[in-house]
């Protein structure tokens, strides 16, 4: 099952606000004199802007094989869905995960291993979970 990822609003609005700056970053370079075109900093602004384009827009998980995957731009991995103790709902705005993989405030902390977490923000949260819990009945689930 191929998951694609939640967007919310305050993370639509920062990735805005984002392209919005390197959209006119980009047109002030443009329009100076060509003498003056600092090259290889509009060479960096368009590959920053390409790469968050590229996690925007490539965020998906995948559940197959007894595995989650999770894909963000050059971010990826993938998870023995056996080693998951532990989902928890969350909402906050602030994660305490290293690895957040998605668009939205709105997803699942997800804990594996012994001590690893990951934060996943797939759109039908609900689904998802039920998706786990039915290749690992032992996960225990936190709302």
């Amino acid at each position: 099952m191929v998951f694609r990822t939640a967007y919310s609003r305050p993370y639509v609005f920062l990735l805005g606000t984002v392209f919005v700056l390197l959209a006119a970053a980009m047109v002030v370079l443009v329009w100076l004199p060509e003498e003056a075109v600092p090259l290889p900093v509009l060479a960096l602004l368009s590959l920053v802007g390409a790469l968050v384009a590229w996690m925007v827009f490539g965020t998906r998980f995948t559940i197959a094989e007894g595995r989650l995957s999770y894909r963000s731009g050059p971010f990826r991995g993938a998870i023995d869905i056996a080693s998951i103790s532990k989902i928890v709902y969350d909402d906050g705005l602030f994660k305490m995960s290293f690895m957040k993989i998605g668009c939205s405030h709105h997803g699942l902390m997800i804990h594996y291993a012994k001590f690893e977490d990951i934060y996943v923000s797939p759109e039908q949260r609900d689904a998802f979970v039920a998706a786990l819990c039915q290749m690992n009945p032992s996960i225990t689930v936190h709302r």
